[in-house]
């Protein structure tokens, strides 16, 4: 099974969902409820332990990230 492996080989995944990532940036948008957002958070913090996301928390990420640019923005996104 693959894995999205972190490291200085594969840098867009580490852009993804390290500190400061991709995940991060998505669970502050206005338009996320708190549920998605503990959601998000806790996909980043599954990533910064252990340097790769699972196939789920990749289908996670992807699906909030659509309904995120589907949605109206919040007043500071």
């Amino acid at each position: 099974m693959m894995q999205n492996t972190f490291n200085s080989n594969n840098e867009l995944w580490t852009e993804i969902a390290l500190s400061s990532g991709w995940i991060e940036v998505l669970a502050g948008a206005d338009n996320m409820t708190v549920g998605e957002a503990a959601t998000l958070n806790g996909i980043k913090a599954f990533g910064v332990a252990n340097s790769y996301l699972k196939h789920r928390q990749v289908n996670q990420f992807i699906f909030y990230l659509k309904q995120m640019m589907e949605r109206e923005p919040g007043t500071t996104d």
